[in-house]
């Protein structure tokens, strides 16, 4: 076949026309990855209203100085008060002050992957912390919300029961799956672990690094 006939070929009008479908699919799927593309801003927004179901919180992070920084939902890379750093049995992932209109009320929300789970796994959790800036103390722990987890196949058998039940007391050396006093869900131990570790990773690096500034929120 010479190449003029080629180009007058059936098959090229096919190669043509398939060329054609696959650049004008591509061109709707670039608008609709823009339309349906979510911020990280809009992440975190999300993540914070599953801990705070029942109230308007408002986040609030830090610029690229350091400065106290409102982040709403636009906000494409939302900077908090830390950022992977270890914290006993925990890493802290991120952490940000969360007001609430009309009132004096301040809480940390603390991102913790908690170690120690099944097979060596994590569980990240969302911890919220309500703190006594005049003491410096923390009062008690205002909600867990399980975000991840990595290698735990019987993350589905934590209760709500146990997630309440790190609300009710802040034990002095911290939450544990063993003993009289444990916090944990039957059928669930290491994810228990996870999750207490997860806890006493946030409440550690709040002691330390927040109530521990010359300047709190």
């Amino acid at each position: 076949m010479t190449v003029k006939g080629f180009f007058k070929s059936n098959a090229f009008k096919c190669i043509v026309t398939l060329l054609c479908v696959l650049l004008v699919s591509g061109v709707l799927l670039t608008i609709a990855y823009g339309f349906m593309e979510v911020s990280d801003g809009e992440r975190l927004q999300r993540a914070v209203k599953k801990v705070y179901t029942a109230s308007s919180p408002i986040v609030h992070g830090v610029d690229e100085n350091g400065k106290d920084k409102i982040i709403d939902a636009d906000e494409k890379d939302p900077k908090g008060l830390t950022q992977s750093v270890t914290s006993g049995k925990a890493t802290i992932l991120s952490a940000y002050i969360i007001k609430f209109e009309g009132s004096d009320e301040v809480n940390y929300l603390v991102q913790s992957r908690g170690k120690e789970g099944y097979s060596g796994g994590t569980v990240t959790c969302w911890v919220a912390i309500n703190v006594d800036f005049e003491s410096r103390t923390v009062l008690n722990i205002a909600k867990v919300q399980i975000g991840e987890n990595t290698n735990q196949s019987f993350i589905g058998k934590i209760t709500e029961k146990m997630l309440n039940d790190f609300t009710k007391n802040l034990p002095e050396d911290g939450f544990t799956t063993k003993g009289d006093d444990a916090t944990i869900s039957s059928g669930a131990t290491f994810s228990s672990n996870a999750i207490c570790n997860a806890v006493n990773g946030a409440v550690e690096w709040v002691k330390k690094d927040i109530l521990t500034r010359e300047e709190v929120a």
